[in-house]
């Protein structure tokens, strides 16, 4: 990790190397299905999850646990605690008072992108009560290309928030990217749709 030079490409690898280390000498696994996510389990419960991002690390799990972890990690690392998170990675989190629920949402990020469409377009758009129909699928369109890069542009933004919270949106980004090569003007109703 010394000989990592810092922007160079090897630099995150060697800090991700020596920090999968270093947690597993915590006696923490890493998840098979995301290896950016560890967890502690004890008595077959896991007491402890750590999500990594680069050199963030957001702690979820039991207070005691997470005192015992900033406690070890201090003997290894120098470390800097921001406190209860707000803000990750363009996810805003609420956590109630009690700490037993958390809400997450991109309404900024959304907003954004519903703004930036109601300006390009000119109109308001309509609120639906669905995020797409449920009767039958997007057809191909038969006609000419409309505003292919616009249409890309808002299927890849929309698919970031759908991805990060509103799985409930996720069957209607799937359809409309199947048409990115050629949208129409039904995709552009769908993906009104959705916006709405």
């Amino acid at each position: 990790l010394r000989k990592a030079m810092y922007g160079l490409v090897q630099a995150p690898r060697a800090w991700m190397k020596t920090f999968v280390k270093i947690l597993k000498h915590m006696d923490l696994k890493q998840c098979r299905t995301d290896p950016c996510v560890f967890y502690l389990r004890k008595n077959d419960e896991v007491k402890l999850i750590l999500n990594v991002y680069c050199d963030d690390v957001l702690l979820s799990g039991l207070q005691t646990e997470i005192d015992n972890f900033k406690s070890n990690i201090k003997r290894y690392l120098k470390i800097k605690e921001i406190g209860k998170v707000k803000r990750h990675l363009g996810v805003d989190y609420n956590i109630e008072p009690d700490e037993r629920s958390l809400e997450i949402h991109m309404t900024e990020f959304v907003q954004e992108i519903i703004s930036d469409y109601e300006q390009e377009t000119k109109k308001v758009l309509k609120i639906y009560d669905t995020p797409g129909t449920t009767s039958e699928p997007l057809l191909e369109n038969a006609g000419n290309k409309e505003r292919q890069e616009q249409y890309r542009s808002y299927v890849g933004r929309l698919l970031f928030a759908i991805k990060k919270c509103i799985p409930d949106c996720s069957n209607a980004i799937r359809e409309l990217s199947q048409h990115l090569e050629n949208p129409g003007t039904e995709q552009w109703k769908s993906v009104e749709r959705l916006l709405g």
